[in-house]
């Protein structure tokens, strides 16, 4: 079919950038998540709970070029900032990768939803597992203490143990294998 490139959008700008290419003709996919976040109000002791968009690719959507139609265009719509280059011409995404992104994704772009408010609380004592998205991915980790916005644990590493603050959202519980 027809090739698919990156654009590079400004910030905080993905769900606009879209709208705006869209309405100039060319196909767009915005791939985003829903998010369950709280908002301190401001001046007040208080908070807020509401369902946010956020891009599932920082400052970047997708855009499929069809015969006939200038990136040139693309270049000049105020809410983006370029399309993706290399080495002087503009980078297709292969159809590969661009199936596999569509394949996580209802048909408005919708990837999934979390929730940032509710989380489980960790015991301590209870075996974590760093997650994939980690940089420590893979390491097995014992909860010290359950702080709220982070995690205090204890590591094994080069036979001393150390403590780490971790963020809960890059921990999974550890499954016991039988």
């Amino acid at each position: 079919g027809e090739p698919w490139y990156a654009v590079m959008t400004r910030p905080g700008m993905e769900a606009k950038a879209a709208a705006d290419l869209k309405r100039q003709g060319f196909w767009t996919f915005y791939p985003f998540e829903r998010v369950r976040v709280r908002r301190k109000i401001p001046n007040r002791n208080a908070h807020l709970v509401t369902t946010v968009e956020r891009p599932y690719f920082s400052r970047y959507i997708f855009l499929m070029v069809r015969q006939g139609q200038s990136l040139y265009r693309v270049n000049n719509t105020p809410s983006v900032s370029t399309v993706v280059y290399m080495g002087g011409a503009p980078l297709r995404v292969p159809d590969s990768a661009m199936e596999a992104i569509m394949s996580r994704a209802d048909e408005a772009g919708l990837v999934g939803e979390r929730d940032e408010v509710a989380r489980h609380k960790f015991p301590a004592g209870q075996m974590l597992r760093f997650c994939d998205e980690s940089p420590m991915r893979g390491l097995i980790v014992t909860v010290a203490d359950d702080m709220g916005k982070s995690i205090r644990v204890v590591a094994e590493m080069f036979g001393v143990e150390r403590e780490i603050i971790a963020d809960p959202k890059h921990v999974e519980i550890l499954k016991e294998t039988a």
